[in-house]
């Protein structure tokens, strides 16, 4: 049964386990065996799954703290293999980011600490270990995912997988099953693992949920979780990063304050070299683009000659491209440095080329419309009170421009109006509704057949992409949730 609330309005829930696909026959597999704690013997154990950006990531080499203290710089991933997992470097995920320092003399800000604290301080949970869990482990305890946010979904997700297999080795609990708690994409690992365990199924023409993964999950609560993909990771790829104008939308503080963040900003070219940005990607269809008259314009999101036509990214930005060669010329000379230009350039363009293959085979996976087993719930969290990017305008040229703006468009604000009601949503400010909740467009019907007996309930407040985690509203549904028995 479908259940949706609001704190205004009610809504319509448009399932957000499933979009846009072809369509596959998938059975409702059978129920897994496994049981999960019921209230007297203790909670069901929670794990805790970080959104993008919300894991520490350390050299393995010096112990030295690369995110989120270093310059961005030292994010690249190497992109010479076109076999993503091949492209490694020394960084490891460490801990889940709990807070930020901004200066020195001003406070830190809260990422995930108030979330944790509140599972401690309100729903009687204890924090526990991977590594070392306690013989009590198997009940009223939390444990924290962190993973490498800037690689493949897929490797995230097979890592869950392992982390949760070997957990209840240690424990001595082969039937035990775990809440998910899950914020932005680490929605997307949580459903991915659910419904494909530990396969990478992106190499599959016509992939099929076996929901394996199921068999060790009760709950996956998503907060703030890109179903349907999000215009801001677009974005991300061809400006790049700055935690400043992320924070600033997202924490009062920092509105009132002028100084940049320590990490203030990953630049395209870094951006360019992480599977993960190129999976949150909307899903084709989804994405929303107007030409320089405003009317929607057909672009093939996934395909490397639409990049190549707009100028998109690292790979065709031709200023990054000349700041770039200018650099080599200097270090290497002129005949050097043209050469290990156009070596980069290549290797940019394969990268990309696998980069959204891969992406798109990834949003076909989710997509597959698929009853799920009996033991398995979702809950979705979202806010939908802010203007969200969830669109791009294209003016066409001699050097084409994509833009994100309304401000970027003169003359009457009427037009300014109107371009921002064209590309804004409503939404978080970084995940809009329609995406939270996986809208496809022109569906006839908001939930298939199939899964309209599945029991996924949502609920909206009025707050930020990260405020969700920190309201108290949102907190105290999140523990109702929680603390509710289960069917």
């Amino acid at each position: 049964m479908f259940k949706t609330r609001r704190l205004r309005a009610p809504i319509i829930l448009l399932a957000a386990i499933a979009a846009v696909a072809a369509p596959v026959n998938c059975h409702r597999p059978a129920d897994q065996p496994g049981r999960t704690l019921a209230l007297g013997n203790g909670k069901p154990p929670i794990i805790f799954i970080p959104g993008i950006l919300g894991s520490r990531l350390v050299n393995r080499l010096n112990g030295e703290t690369v995110w989120p203290d270093s310059n961005g710089d030292d994010l690249a991933l190497p992109i010479s293999s076109p076999v993503l997992a091949e492209n490694k470097d020394d960084l490891i995920a460490t801990e889940v980011l709990e807070d930020a320092k901004v200066r020195a003399f001003i406070p830190k800000v809260s990422v995930y600490g108030p979330l944790l604290k509140n599972l401690e301080l309100y729903g009687g949970y204890r924090r526990g270990d991977f590594a070392s869990p306690q013989p009590s482990g198997a009940a009223d305890t939390f444990y924290v995912f962190p993973y490498d946010w800037r690689r493949d979904i897929v490797e995230s997700a097979r890592a869950l997988g392992c982390a949760i297999e070997d957990l209840k080795r240690r424990l001595g609990r082969p039937d035990l099953r775990f809440d998910i708690v899950a914020h932005s994409m680490g929605g997307l690992i949580a459903r991915y693992y659910a419904m494909y365990g530990g396969r990478d199924v992106l190499y599959d023409q016509r992939p099929c949920p076996d929901w394996s993964g199921a068999r060790n999950l009760g709950r996956i609560v998503m907060i703030g979780a890109p179903n349907a993909g999000s215009m801001n990771a677009f974005r991300v790829l061809l400006r790049g990063y700055s935690a400043t104008d992320a924070a600033r939308r997202s924490s009062s503080l920092l509105r009132k304050i002028k100084r940049k963040l320590p990490m203030a900003r990953v630049s395209a070219r870094v951006v360019f070299t992480a599977p993960a940005i190129y999976q949150l990607l909307p899903p084709q269809g989804y994405a929303r683009f107007f030409d320089e008259n405003l009317q929607p314009l057909p672009v093939a999101l996934y395909e490397v000659e639409t990049w190549r036509r707009y100028n998109w990214s690292a790979a065709f930005n031709p200023r990054l491209r000349q700041r770039e060669l200018e650099r080599l010329v200097k270090d290497l000379g002129p005949f050097a440095g043209q050469a290990e230009s156009l070596r980069r350039h290549n290797e940019r363009e394969r990268f990309l080329l696998v980069a959204l293959w891969r992406a798109a085979a990834f949003q076909n996976a989710l997509a597959i419309p698929a009853p799920l087993p009996a033991n398995l719930r979702f809950i979705i969290i979202g806010g939908d009170c802010a203007s969200t990017l969830d669109g791009a305008v294209i003016i066409t040229g001699i050097e084409p421009r994509t833009t994100f703006r309304p401000s970027d468009f003169s003359g009457e604000n009427g037009l300014k109006r109107k371009v921002a009601e064209l590309i804004f949503n409503p939404g978080d400010g970084i995940i809009t509704r329609r995406s939270l909740l996986g809208h496809p467009l022109g569906a006839q019907s908001p939930v298939p057949t199939a899964m309209r007996s599945t029991p996924v309930e949502t609920v909206f407040f009025c707050r930020s992409h990260n405020g969700l985690l920190a309201d108290a509203a949102a907190q105290n549904y999140l523990l109702m949730a929680l603390l509710s028995s289960q069917q």
